[in-house]
């Protein structure tokens, strides 16, 4: 006797799953985290990090310890720093109007980050991008005398700063092409001896001049979410929170925009970065503890139905009456829960492998 075996491709289980999925995870206690050594592949919880400083490409370290990502400036009385990493092999795509993807970010600031001895023009910046499939280069100088091709050159997606004392901007970060700076994606207009600039940045909301001063040694979580608002539209929001999580009651700073022009709605990698300006020459320093990115898109799963009851659905789809493109498989299977010769190839699993069986044999 032959039981029907609905395979059915969904999205995440249980329902309650179905608002938020995380696609990366990073603590920086997995060991396989990297930082300016070798571009590997990104998994669930970690990834290779590439940092690179504007007008001097020495003077600054980057290290993964147990724990967290150490990132630091050289001494000087400005300069830029900026980490740059792929957190997927299978990019985040906003297609349905509520999708959402957030990049949240935990960080001590070690010294000197908008902090009270930082000028004007010091500032917090963070970024999510398609990277097109493309790691970023080896750690190296953002600035003049770089490569011209590769890595970030050809990644686009969206950046927001936070000031010491100005006007906080979010903005898009096209590809570049011009002749320096094009593996910068978070500076533009911040920095000649490395922001990007050929093209420009597209700005997507300036807000009002506003002070923003951060206490050294002290923890805070960036949050940058991307949502498509409306058909054609994408809301993008950055804040900032005291503290190790978004607690409404510890917003230090929040700022949102919205744009319907040459939209990025796919989104594999990030970057962190920021701007020292001290009027006596000084390092900064950064320890991030724990990167986190989540989405409303869900993750594929697949569940087989199977007995009697199915047997009609079953059917329906397998002979293309109720089928619906990437989202339903049918398949026969016998009792003995082996695949029929329809059904082997028709069975996929989501991203994390898993294959949710209900209703058994």
């Amino acid at each position: 006797m032959k039981a029907i075996c609905l395979t059915v491709l969904t999205w995440s289980l249980p329902l309650a799953a179905l608002a938020q999925t995380t696609v990366f995870n990073d603590t920086f206690n997995s060991g396989n985290d990297s930082v300016n050594n070798f571009n590997t592949l990104p998994t669930a919880n970690s990834t290779s990090f590439q940092w690179s400083q504007g007008a001097q490409p020495v003077g600054g370290l980057a290290y993964v310890g147990p724990g967290n990502l150490q990132l630091s400036l050289r001494s000087t009385t400005s300069e830029i720093g900026e980490a740059q990493a792929l957190f997927t092999t299978a990019p985040v795509t906003l297609t349905g109007v509520g999708d959402w993807i957030d990049l949240r970010i935990t960080l001590d600031d070690g010294a000197n980050i908008l902090t009270s001895i930082e000028g004007a023009n010091a500032s917090l910046n963070v970024g999510l991008f398609n990277s097109g499939g493309v790691a970023p280069l080896l750690g190296q100088q953002l600035g003049p005398n770089i490569a011209t091709s590769g890595g970030a050159t050809g990644w686009n997606g969206y950046g927001a700063k936070i000031f010491a004392s100005g006007a906080p901007q979010i903005f898009q970060r096209p590809p570049q092409s011009g002749p320096t700076n094009l593996q910068d994606v978070l500076f533009d207009g911040q920095s000649n001896g490395g922001g990007f600039r050929n093209p420009t940045q597209s700005v997507v909301a300036q807000g009002s001049t506003a002070t923003t001063t951060l206490l050294g040694n002290t923890f805070y979580t960036l949050d940058l979410q991307i949502s498509l608002s409306a058909p054609g539209t994408l809301t993008i929001s950055n804040a900032l929170y005291g503290g190790t999580s978004p607690a409404p009651g510890n917003l230090i700073f929040s700022q949102i925009g919205s744009t319907n022009a040459d939209l990025v709605t796919s989104f594999d990698a990030l970057a962190l970065g920021w701007r020292e300006t001290t009027t006596v020459a000084d390092g900064s320093v950064m320890y991030v503890t724990k990167i986190v990115v989540t989405t409303s898109v869900p993750e594929p799963s697949v569940i087989a139905l199977c007995g009697p009851a199915f047997a009609g659905l079953a059917a329906a789809c397998h002979f293309g009456i109720a089928r619906r493109p990437r989202r339903w498989r049918s398949c026969f299977t016998r009792q003995t829960g082996s695949a029929g010769s329809g059904c082997a190839g028709n069975i996929q699993r989501s991203r994390a492998g898993r294959v949710a069986e209900l209703f058994p044999h």
